[in-house]
């Protein structure tokens, strides 16, 4: 597949998404992901693979957002 077909995918997804009031996920670290499948450098497999591991990883990141947030809290009186 070339990579200007991949383009044409990604943008149209992108489009259909956002005709219903959706969007890809901006995290750069998804963004360079996304790059590397269209340059060809990672297959469709990959890409799903490495985005599954994001998402965990974007979870861990919130739950220990969470707890901070609740650690730094002035106790109550």
């Amino acid at each position: 597949m070339s990579v200007e077909l991949r383009k044409v995918w990604v943008e149209r997804a992108r489009e259909k998404l956002a005709a219903h009031g959706l969007k890809f996920d901006n995290d750069p670290r998804y963004l360079a992901m996304e790059e590397r499948w269209i340059s060809g450098e990672i297959t469709l497999a990959g890409f799903r693979a490495e985005y599954l591991d994001l998402v965990v990883q974007q979870q861990e990141d919130g739950w220990l957002k969470r707890a901070f947030a609740r650690s730094s809290r002035k106790p109550a009186v």
